[in-house]
């Protein structure tokens, strides 16, 4: 049996690609967005999680929090800051 060939999408812009994948995974409630975002894959000791993530992580012992909640920010390019 064969798989599907499947083709990345690419978009022109971080908050492109960012708008387009909520789109697509959360077609009926946005509200409860799940987005983590790992800046450097191979420095993994910081990442930034959206408020439904933290509300299934913050009890783990294995993660600390050393922030609060932001707005996901872009530059006047669409590149995230």
């Amino acid at each position: 049996m064969l798989n599907v060939a499947k083709i990345p999408i690419v978009m022109d812009t971080d908050e492109e690609a960012i708008a387009l994948g909520i789109k697509f995974t959360s077609r009926i409630n946005t509200s409860n967005v799940r987005v983590v975002r790992i800046k450097n894959t191979l420095n993994i000791h910081e990442i930034m999680v959206s408020e439904s993530v933290y509300q299934e992580i913050k009890d783990k012992r294995y993660f600390e929090v050393v922030g609060s909640f932001k707005k996901m920010e872009f530059n006047e390019s669409g590149v995230i800051i």
